[in-house]
């Protein structure tokens, strides 16, 4: 949760430092108001860095154990890692089993990096420039 919280701290200081020329350029030359501005301007500057930041939140929600191992009574509404964690028992682990879970739960979020992989790129490349 904290990665959420320190996300968009990030991009609000990245938005406070690198949009205020470029808006007012436009409020001045175009006569553009504040939605046109951050429709126009804002959006597409950060948008790389959002979708990265999504994607890195995205994984670290898909893979916490904690809190739901810790809070989440009911079996039925477990997480995947919770589940993973039913697999190893206390005197013998049935390993083809544990490895054949592992792949069913990385297999969506290895395909949804694979699909954003150009714009995580991409972000990553915007965000380092500083």
């Amino acid at each position: 949760m904290i990665d959420l919280a320190l996300s968009i701290n990030e991009i609000a200081d990245w938005l406070a430092q690198n949009a205020g020329w470029q808006s007012n350029v436009y409020q001045t030359d175009e006569g553009a108001n504040i939605w046109q501005i951050f429709r126009d301007i804002s959006v597409p500057m950060v948008w790389p860095s959002m979708l990265t930041l999504a994607i890195v939140n995205t994984i670290n929600i898909w893979n916490e154990l904690m809190f739901a191992l810790l809070f989440i009574t009911d079996d039925d509404k477990r997480t995947l890692p919770v589940g993973l964690i039913r697999f190893f028992g206390r005197f013998s682990t049935d390993y083809a089993m544990v490895f054949a879970a592992l792949t069913i739960t990385t297999v969506p979020i290895l395909a949804l990096y694979f699909l954003l992989q150009r714009h995580v790129i991409a972000g990553l490349s915007a965000t380092s420039l500083d």
